[in-house]
């Protein structure tokens, strides 16, 4: 029991079942109320879904209904008062949300009105996790829900996270953890998807700097796209191959926001975005269009960058491929667009 307890008092919780709480801290010999406090991030995750899921179903509704009755017990002050609760809430705010994108299940071919952002990633076999689950809609409702109650003046979550920056990197540590720890390839591409959710809410606000942490979330994503990418398995099976998929798209989603905001951030780590991406396009490959298409937006069709114009010139050549024919010139034309491309300028670029 020592060591499943903090998976067993979330759902005893749930079912309004203190009385067990209490025999568990018992046998434990710790305080009941101490044992409530130390899995508080995973009895909200057993909540606050609840509240955010819109709708009148009856399931939903009971399910709604009995959130409110747990959520309310617990606010009172034989149990852990409304005054700890914001404690803990306001204290344990990133493992809460790595709690909640722990939740996350997306189904393929889902109802319209629940449908999210991933489904694309999906396959009709993908396994359901342990419950509770949730699509990523009602993921994304939950932690809006939670950023308001956090914030009287509703400022997003990543804007609250971003008051402490180390908050942002202990969730993308923790995601990547539990990427590193798992053997399966369903459940380590659902925890990409997880991956894929929170990054997006932190490109919206890459503009507005993250607390200053820009630079460091920037690099940590990129790096760890570029890990997953390059350890793919061969021969690819239908699941690793969503997931590559899947970083491709994320990557590339990156590279547009930092062309966009912070082109400094990319220029030191585009040789590397480029060789990795280079080796992805085979003949063979079914990613090598995806790819293909974010190196053009990279070589091609961003020129008037300044940044992309000093350093495409500077990248390893492409290989002398048809594939490649297209960025090859477009490589080839800036290199030389302003006369002569010398042995020096490579140098110096190497020495940087």
């Amino acid at each position: 029991m020592l060591s499943s307890y903090h998976v067993l008092i979330p759902h005893l919780v749930f079912l309004n079942d203190f009385e067990e709480v209490k025999s568990i801290g018992n046998h434990l010999a710790q305080d009941w109320k101490q044992l409530l406090a130390d899995c508080f991030p995973k009895i909200m995750v057993n909540i606050l879904p609840h509240f955010a899921l819109a709708g009148q179903d009856t399931h939903v509704a009971q399910q709604r209904d009995k959130a409110h009755r747990v959520y309310d017990i617990l606010k009172d002050s034989n149990f852990l008062g409304k005054q700890q609760i914001d404690s803990l809430i306001c204290n344990n705010l990133a493992d809460i949300v790595v709690e909640l994108l722990m939740t996350l299940h997306e189904t393929a071919g889902g109802a319209s009105a629940d449908s999210g952002d991933l489904q694309k990633f999906t396959g009709e076999l993908d396994p359901a996790p342990n419950p509770p689950f949730f699509s990523s809609y009602v993921v994304k409702a939950t932690l809006d829900y939670l950023s308001k109650c956090h914030s009287a003046n509703h400022k997003s979550l990543v804007t609250i996270l971003s008051k402490t920056p180390m908050s942002i990197q202990r969730i993308l540590i923790a995601i990547c953890q539990k990427a590193a720890e798992t053997t399966n390839a369903y459940e380590r591409h659902r925890i990409l998807m997880m991956y894929h959710l929170f990054v997006s809410l932190l490109l919206r606000e890459v503009k507005d700097g993250l607390g200053g942490a820009w630079a460091f979330v920037l690099r940590d994503i990129i790096y760890t796209l570029i890990h997953h990418i390059n350890s793919r398995s061969c021969p690819q099976d239908e699941v690793s191959s969503r997931s590559l998929s899947l970083c491709c798209e994320l990557l590339s989603l990156v590279c547009q926001t930092a062309v966009e905001y912070c082109d400094d951030a990319l220029e030191s780590h585009l040789q590397v975005i480029v060789a990795t991406l280079t080796a992805q396009v085979t003949e063979q490959s079914a990613i090598s269009q995806q790819v293909l298409r974010l190196l053009r937006f990279l070589v091609i069709e961003n020129l008037e960058n300044s940044m992309l114009r000093k350093s495409i010139p500077l990248l390893e050549p492409f290989p002398d491929r048809p594939n490649f024919r297209e960025l090859r010139a477009a490589q080839h034309a800036l290199k030389y667009s302003s006369g002569a491309f010398s042995l020096r300028q490579v140098n110096i670029r190497n020495a940087a």
